[in-house]
């Protein structure tokens, strides 16, 4: 009895022994990791795992047909390979990877600041990492993502590639290379940021980076530690890209997207200096609203965001939109190589400069607003310093129009102030306000507002610069002056000016120029161009003796003249943004008109009626109806 019970005691122990020790399951044959032919002793290994051990010897081919998870000081050996299927996942924490074979899973999750020492090739659709420590000679492939949601991904030793277009999530990690390791990021791949302020690394710093999104808290900011170079689409939803004073450079097939509001509720922001250069490089143009943000705001009240250069090189004719609640003050080069820059009011400080500018790169400035009766025209501006004795092209156009002018500086000694100068492509018939005359007189389609800052009274000349499209109705260059609207155009009470006629001379691209000067008098206001001819339309009596009466009326009203003619005439009657409400023809008799005409349902407002045959317009007559 005493030997039977010893023995059981014995058993027990042995039994309780066994228990205690890590099982170690190794692999004898190539198939599914679930099957018990697959392991020695029919032992399959359980989908979690802690203190045991996996070994899959050289020539064995596993088929990972199930999650596992090994942690709590569990390691696997793989010389081998060990396949993942679909949507089943390996997840390593506090444990050990070992072996020189291949690894090709689904998911991958790390969470080990020691025990890798696997030399194979490791490949992931999607790498999980917090804290992981690549510290042997592997060979690592991201398929589509790698997703840092904690503490340092460190790459110590062998190499960090990833699959074309494979994106880097960062919320909360970083990604570091120290002593023998290596991230290729050559081949085209994304970079996301998201939830969290990150601290960038070396993501930022790859060729091959394409698609750059910042999904961040909207008071936080992604501080650049290195110049940035970006080649797809640059997207701001939430936070603020801060250069801090290093430089962006959007490549070839690049773009701006913002799905958040920026500090003006518009735009998404970008923290600019004057230590930092932007060059827009975007084949495209920028279809996003890109605000630039000064780096002092907003403990600076009217601080203006500064850049050291600012280059523009799109195709011709494509758009970089930006904008901003300041102006943007360039202090090195402003470069137009191509494309228009629709930013706003433009700046060069000191000793700036421009280069380049024509007909395919110059500074969009015109902007307008319809509120009938009347409507406004806002100018955007560009700004620079006009030294004594120069001579200095401003390279502006509205939307569809190059139409720059010129400055010389004939006499002011004043150095340091900027002169400014603006255009857009409508003349109305007080400036700034009320009813287009574009549509109707013979004149250019264009006014400049040129202005020199300081106040003090100056010496120099302008040339407005135009191309033969944007001459209208007829109008003859060879009879023609620089007009200015003298109150500055901004309430209804001033006037267009008449002028002898100016001389036209030729400007490069086969544009015409004529010039207007100013002695020892204060400058600034709107300038267009008009024939001989163009005023004598400004008011209700109009050449070939024509009226309309009553003026004011209420749509009802007879037209009656001297025509000059029998020939059959044409009716226009145009609204105050251009548009043509009402034609018709009329013919006269004995060389008289005398028709009467009901516009039913017009709305109260200025409008102009214009008389025309064949060879052009007889006349134009202003009317109000009430």
């Amino acid at each position: 009895m005493q030997m039977r019970l010893t023995a059981t005691i014995l058993n027990i122990l042995c039994l309780s022994f066994y228990n205690t020790q890590a099982a170690t399951y190794t692999a004898i044959s190539s198939g599914n990791f679930s099957s018990s032919a697959t392991w020695a002793g029919s032992l399959v290994p359980p989908t979690s795992i802690s203190g045991d051990i996996i070994v899959i010897p050289n020539g064995i081919n596993i088929n990972m047909n199930q999650d596992l998870v090994l942690q709590s000081a569990s390691s696997i050996t793989v010389n081998g390979s060990l396949t993942g299927a679909t949507g089943k996942f390996l997840f390593i924490g506090s444990s050990s990877l070992g072996g020189n074979g291949t690894i090709d899973v689904d998911s991958f999750s790390a969470d080990f600041t020691s025990g890798f020492s696997f030399t194979g090739n490791l490949s992931a659709g999607v790498f999980y990492s917090t804290n992981a420590m690549i510290n042997a000679a592997a060979t690592v492939l991201i398929k589509n993502s790698l997703l840092l949601s904690g503490g340092i991904t460190t790459i110590a030793q062998g190499n960090l590639n990833f699959s074309p277009n494979a994106t880097i999530k960062l919320s909360g990690g970083t990604l570091s290379v120290i002593g023998g390791g290596a991230a290729n990021l050559n081949t085209a791949y994304n970079v996301v940021y998201k939830n969290v302020a990150p601290i960038p690394g070396i993501e930022l710093t790859g060729s091959g980076l394409t698609d750059l999104t910042i999904d961040i808290p909207a008071t936080s900011k992604l501080m650049l530690s290195n110049n940035l170079s970006v080649n797809g689409m640059l997207s701001i939803n939430s936070g603020i890209l801060d250069l801090n004073s290093h430089d962006l450079t959007l490549d070839t097939n690049a773009d701006f997207f913002a799905s958040g509001a920026g500090m003006s509720g518009a735009y998404g922001g970008m923290d600019v200096s004057s230590s930092s250069s932007l060059y827009i490089n975007a084949k495209n143009g920028l279809t996003g609203g890109l605000e630039l943000v000064p780096k002092s705001t907003p403990a600076t009240p009217y601080a203006q965001p500064q850049l050291k250069n600012l280059t523009i090189n799109t195709d011709p004719g494509k758009f970089v939109r930006m904008g901003s609640p300041w102006d943007l003050q360039i202090l090195g080069v402003l470069d137009l190589k191509s494309g228009l820059l629709d930013y706003g009011h433009i700046t060069l400080v000191g000793t700036a400069t421009i280069s380049g500018g024509g007909p395919s790169s110059y500074v969009v400035t015109s902007q307008t607003t319809v509120a009938p009766p009347y409507a406004f025209t806002n100018y955007y501006h560009l700004s620079m310093p006009v030294p004594q004795g120069t001579t200095r092209t401003f390279p502006i156009g509205t939307l569809t129009r190059y139409a720059p002018c010129t400055i010389t500086n004939n006499g002011s000694n004043i150095n340091t102030i900027n002169w400014i100068a603006g255009v857009c492509d409508v003349v109305r018939d007080h400036g700034m306000n009320g009813i287009l005359w574009s549509p109707s007189l013979p004149l250019v389609a264009a006014t400049w507002s040129i202005w020199s800052g300081g106040g003090a009274p100056v010496t120099a000349d302008i040339t407005v610069i135009w191309d033969a499209g944007m001459e209208v109705n007829s109008f003859n260059r060879n009879n023609a002056y620089v007009t200015e609207y003298d109150d500055h155009g901004v309430t209804l009470s001033g006037s267009w000016d008449l002028r002898p006629t100016t001389p036209v001379s030729l400007a490069p691209n086969g544009m015409y120029g004529m010039k207007r000067s100013f002695t020892n008098s204060q400058m600034g206001g709107l300038y267009s161009v008009f024939e001989q001819k163009t005023l004598s339309v400004n008011d209700v009596k109009a050449t070939g003796d024509m009226h309309l009466y009553p003026n004011p009326n209420n749509g009802r009203f007879t037209l009656k003249g001297n025509t000059q003619t029998d020939e059959q005439l044409n009716i226009t009657v145009i609204n105050a943004i251009g548009q043509v409400i009402y034609s018709q023809d009329a013919k006269p008799l004995n060389k008289t008109l005398n028709k009467e005409i009901s516009l039913n349902g017009i709305a109260s407002g200025i409008y102009m009626l214009k008389v025309s045959n064949q060879n052009g317009t007889l006349s134009n007559i202003k009317m109000q109806v009430e």
